[in-house]
């Protein structure tokens, strides 16, 4: 059919120049001649039709095929959007391979070899699909990979153990035989070392959201503004600030301590209300709450949960400044609350044989934060921080008992001999950040050279009760100690933060105590690190 188009265009062309020769001739022979022309294109027309038909001929399976599939959302119907970010880090660690416990004296080791080596990690690797199936429901999922592997360190504090924020045992190496050695020298956790050794890690941390959101459309003619929407699967709970920040748009290259121990996932549902071009909303949830507020039982995410109460989260914020002259201003409060653990049937209040995980607890949770980035001359400078407050009740055999009183009432112990703390009471642990930065191309500043515009400098303090030991008279109670951690950083944005890199220095300073007796004497860790980020998102 291809050649038949030269042809097609002389035919006009001849036509054209014979009625601009005959325009002498009878009409009516003309418009004969143009209508037989007509004709011939419609055949033509035809004819190659029919040929397209030929070579897109389908089986009767394929049209069966197509037929079952009509229900599907189709790119005429919805919108997907696939999303991504990638995030390589390196981290250097000063050199001291004793852990923080460690007290040979005492017949207490804890060594830090494992977690003192530079190394290279892929930190994040989501992938996530947002499909907005129409006007009014949304769904989202998210993926990462790298999520699997929980045997990194905690770059701000490498004492921290298994994925969370606190230090509250000793570690020790698989070589050790914590059944053979006596007393309590040797005795230990030796898994977290056991992972870095065989690169083990960890279920439940690669599926991270996968939620359904229900939400009218303002920009439809005739719909009403509900001015809230619903939501409901797996996702973060509405606690806190930074911990609900999106990965690819933190200040710093790792979340402060508060961030850290709040960003984490949970099956549940909320409901959430906004009004004033979003300058007040709120926010009101129901969760499962399998995950205690210390990860001492383990991950949260998506998993069972460990008994038929629910925990309620409740989040507020307001912006009373959001102007060019004013600048902008954030101020919020949150808090989430309910049962955790359930007891045995001998004795519900104080049993946990026969039960899950640990004794009944009422626990709670709660947070403040705010923000301020001023405007006119002194734009480009922010200033935030956050103060939070967790009380729940550590698992069994989690907690170090350096006296070796912990108690046998729970077979969950190291080696069941009670160097680990057993059915402790219930503990309120507390810590705040305060951080600042200045971003050069947002400054007022003139003159500034070209090469400063893509850079911030920033720095934070943080501090938080992260240490837990158990108490050298009642082992039921929990000492509780102070870690302060002093974060320089600079980010150079390449394109905000779908391309930036980031390098901080942390200048840890761990607590110190020296028990009467000398039966816990803290190792004054040597642990500062230095770590660079690379990152893409899109």
């Amino acid at each position: 059919m291809a050649n038949l188009r030269p042809a097609i265009a002389l035919l006009l062309c001849v036509a054209l120049l014979s009625r601009t020769a005959w325009c002498g001739e009878d009409q009516a022979a003309l418009e004969k001649e143009a209508e037989a022309i007509k004709a011939e294109l419609d055949a033509l027309k035809d004819e190659l039709a029919k040929s397209k038909q030929s070579r897109n001929t389908t089986s009767k399976v394929d049209q069966a095929l197509e037929k079952k599939n009509d229900g599907r959302v189709k790119t005429a119907d919805g919108k997907l959007q696939i999303g991504g970010l990638v995030q390589v880090w390196f981290a250097a660690y000063q050199k001291d391979n004793r852990g923080l416990f460690d007290d040979p004296a005492n017949g207490i080791l804890d060594t830090n070899v494992a977690n003192d080596n530079s190394s290279f990690e892929v930190r994040r690797a989501q992938l996530s699909f947002t499909l907005k199936a129409n006007a009014y429901v949304t769904a989202y999922m998210m993926i990462d990979p790298a999520a699997e592997n929980n045997t990194f360190p905690l770059v701000t504090d490498n004492q921290a153990i298994g994925g969370s924020i606190f230090k509250r045992n000793n570690n020790v190496a698989p070589q050790i035989d914590v059944n053979a050695v006596g007393g309590v020298a040797g005795l230990g956790n030796f898994l977290p070392i056991q992972n870095i050794q065989g690169g083990l890690g960890t279920p439940n941390r690669m599926l991270q959201d996968a939620y359904i959101n229900f939400h009218n459309d303002p920009g439809c003619p005739g719909d009403f503004d509900w001015h809230h929407d619903f939501q409901v699967g797996l996702f973060l709970p509405p606690f806190g600030e930074e911990g609900l920040r999106s990965d690819a748009q933190l200040d710093f290259v790792e979340r402060s301590f508060i961030g850290y121990a709040t960003n984490y996932r949970d099956i549940g549902a909320q409901i959430h209300g906004f009004w004033w071009n979003d300058r007040f909303q709120y926010w009101a949830g129901a969760f499962n709450g399998a995950q205690d507020y210390f990860a001492s039982n383990g991950d949260g995410g998506n998993r069972s949960d460990t008994n038929d109460s629910k925990d309620i989260a409740l989040r507020m914020l307001v912006r009373p400044l959001a102007s060019e002259c004013w600048g902008d201003m954030e101020i919020g409060v949150s808090s989430e609350f309910g049962y955790h653990g359930e007891t045995g049937v001998n004795d519900p209040i104080a049993d946990p044989i026969n039960g899950l995980e640990r004794r009944k607890t009422w626990a709670m949770r709660n947070d403040a934060w705010g923000y301020y980035a001023p405007g006119g001359c002194f734009k480009g400078l922010w200033a935030r921080g956050e103060w939070a407050m967790f009380r729940d009740r550590n698992a069994p055999g989690t907690v170090v008992d350096f006296t070796g009183n912990g108690g046998t009432d729970f077979a969950n112990t190291f080696s069941g001999s009670g160097l680990a703390q057993s059915n402790a009471r219930t503990i309120s642990v507390q810590g705040w950040y305060a951080a600042a930065g200045y971003r050069f191309t947002k400054g007022v500043w003139e003159g500034v050279p070209k090469r400063l515009e893509p850079v911030e400098v920033a720095f934070r303090y943080q501090t938080f009760q992260n240490v837990l030991t158990a108490d050298l008279i009642d082992p039921t109670k929990t000492d509780r100690f102070y870690t302060a951690v002093y974060t320089t950083g600079i980010n150079y944005y390449i394109q905000e933060h779908n391309a930036k890199i980031q390098a901080n220095y942390n200048f840890v300073s761990n607590p110190e105590d020296h028990a009467a007796g000398g039966q816990r004497n803290f190792h004054h860790v040597k642990n500062d690190s230095f770590v660079i980020a690379f990152q893409v998102g899109f």
